[in-house]
């Protein structure tokens, strides 16, 4: 689970305020594409250049086109996504149109060509929404380089986000303003600027965002605020190029070839309204195969779980079917190639889900119906027992990280422990706890849709009035920084998700759990901390009486399973390895005697 704010008190070390979701995914927007692959470029290519328009975003795209035997081989750039580059199919030049698609996206593209103008002129289709968007042919590789760019680090809480600021000058009219964050590959975000002597502000609608900064005498620096609800510095240096931004280093990617089967599927959800994807491994040798089915915690996921490019559950995965177990992984709905509304979704939805994954794997002649698992991740280890409760024929469950108590008490332990490991003193930790009080409780005594902007705005003063009369000393950027994260907090709590989160109890499913069980969890793991969620845990199968569990916490891992010191948060991004070996170990030696 990853909730949390990063805020800054005077005369203290960094507190983090657990309010909502985690600033690292800065912008809260995906890739317009997906499924990037490495595409060599070419000799003797021809190109297409496009612009298009879409929420608030630019995508620049380059088509480079080479003749092969039988039909063009086409690859799609996308300058404003990391240059990141995508295989083509069906891809059509000719005297009459210019089409393609771009499967890994569900997107396509056709338009009508002039060759007098040599422009074609179409729709780009993904998803439903039709944008408009034209191509012009190119005989070079097209040179689009802005005027002036410039780079600049923002602090984002457990990310360090290089973000990129791009002019284009104009013959007529104001220069065109675009930010990127060039570490996360998402950019072409439309700034409105205003330039007043040496201050430039920008307004990113997309991003409800803004900058405001002021350049230095010599032009070659912008220092100024970024404001997304909270207010962090970013200081903006002019830059002759681009920096290239090179991947993390996560060696426990496993890369292709694999030494197993590793197939595209999709099921109905359990309503079968939507289609839920994901990938299903299957081992060289064998059949009836024991299978795995991974769910993965809070927030929107993809299959392999990612997060600041490490993929857990590819790397889970990976290791498993090596050793003969199949394994089902799956994107969350409305991620990925699955459908649905992540956002309107509770834990119960999901576990709903995981159902109707469970259902689809027993119609799979290559699975065992009678040794199907699963493993799921924080919120994904509340899940599993939901589903094994109301589900006998379940065959074990791992739970990695698993809470033990109601959301409320998890994220009272998240914030004291995260707060303090960021180097918060007593004073700190007691703002903190307090802060969260007055969310929870806006929430509870209010329904949901009673709690309008007007209520929260009283909660939110009355609490500022009430740290305020106690000798708190906020500066103006603090005091906006403890509205917006208390304002931004009893919204996000507000949620379907988050109501449902704080008041479940898992011992309740836990209680009616009798296959084998193995929990885990890490012994510096700040999110769900060990010394409270294990006993709870424990004290719920012991009372449903399965006497077939093991409880084992790990030495020095994290809450992603990671090797480290301290578990703090800020570690997740630095840290190479994904998932420690022993992790690895423990599941497969236990899952071993169920096979």
């Amino acid at each position: 689970m990853n909730l949390n704010f990063r805020g800054h008190h005077r005369n203290r070390k960094p507190i983090l305020l657990l309010v909502g979701t985690m600033i690292a995914t800065l912008f809260a927007v995906t890739s317009l594409l997906t499924a990037a692959v490495q595409v060599p470029e070419k000799a003797d290519s021809e190109f297409w250049f496009g612009k298009m328009e879409s929420a608030g975003r630019q995508f620049r795209f380059i088509i480079q086109t080479t003749d092969a035997k039988d039909a063009a081989e086409a690859t799609l750039i996308s300058l404003d996504e990391g240059e990141s580059r995508f295989a083509l199919t069906g891809f059509v030049a000719d005297n009459e149109q210019l089409s393609f698609e771009l499967r890994a996206s569900r997107a396509k593209y056709k338009g009508q060509y002039d060759p007098d103008t040599g422009t074609a002129t179409g729709t780009w289709e993904q998803r439903g929404a039709k944008i408009p968007l034209s191509f012009e042919r190119r005989e070079q590789y097209p040179d689009i380089v802005p005027e002036e760019t410039w780079e600049g680090t923002l602090d984002a809480g457990i990310q360090k986000l290089v973000m990129r600021l791009r002019v284009y000058k104009t013959a007529e009219g104001p220069a065109e303003y675009f930010i990127d964050s060039a570490s996360q590959k998402v950019g072409g975000f439309v700034a409105n600027g205003t330039l007043v002597d040496k201050t430039l502000t920008l307004d990113i609608p997309a991003l409800r965002g803004k900058f405001t900064g002021e350049y230095s005498e010599d032009g070659e620096s912008l220092s100024g605020k970024w404001s997304q609800g909270l207010v962090l510095d970013l200081n903006f240096k002019r830059v002759a190029r681009p920096s290239t931004i090179e991947p993390a280093r996560r060696p426990q990617n496993p890369q292709p070839p694999y030494p197993y089967q590793a197939l595209e599927v999709a099921f109905p959800s359990a309503n079968a309204t939507e289609q839920l994807a994901g990938t299903l491994t299957l081992p060289e040798k064998g059949e009836r195969f024991p299978l795995a089915i991974l769910i993965s915690g809070s927030g929107p996921q993809d299959r392999d779980s990612t997060l600041l490019e490490h993929k857990p559950f590819l790397v889970l995965s990976d290791y498993l079917t090596r050793r003969g177990f199949a394994v089902l992984r799956y994107d969350e709905r409305g991620v990925g190639k699955s459908q649905g509304d992540h956002a309107a979704a509770t834990t119960e939805d999901f576990a709903n889900d995981v159902a109707a994954a469970v259902k689809f794997a027993r119609s799979r002649s290559e699975i065992d119906p009678q040794k199907i698992g699963l493993i799921g991740h924080s919120e994904g280890g509340m899940i599993a027992p939901i589903v094994a409760a109301s589900d006998p024929d379940i065959a074990w469950i791992v739970l990695m990280a698993g809470p033990g108590v109601n959301g409320e008490q998890i994220l009272f332990s998240q914030g004291q422990l995260i707060v303090a490991a960021e180097g918060g003193d007593a004073a700190a930790l007691a703002q903190q706890r307090r802060i969260q009080e007055t969310i929870f409780a806006a929430i509870n005594g209010h329904p949901a849709d009673e709690l309008n902007d007007t209520v929260i705005e009283k909660v939110t003063a009355d609490l500022i009035g009430e740290l305020t009369a106690s000798g708190s000393e906020l500066s103006e950027e603090e005091l906006q920084n403890l509205k917006a994260a208390l304002l931004n907090g009893i919204k996000q709590v507000n949620a379907p998700w988050f109501r449902h989160f704080l008041r479940y109890e898992p011992a309740e499913a836990l209680r009616k759990v009798h296959c084998p069980v193995l929990v885990l969890n890490g012994s510096v793991d700040l999110q769900v901390d060990p010394k409270l969620n294990l006993p709870k845990i424990e004290a719920a199968l012991t009372e449903a009486g399965n006497t077939k569990f093991t409880i084992r916490e790990l030495p020095s891992l994290n809450h992603l399973f990671q090797t480290c010191e301290t578990g703090a948060l800020s570690r997740y991004e630095k840290i190479e390895e994904t998932l420690a070996p022993v992790l690895l170990e423990t599941i497969e030696q236990w899952l071993q005697q169920y096979r």
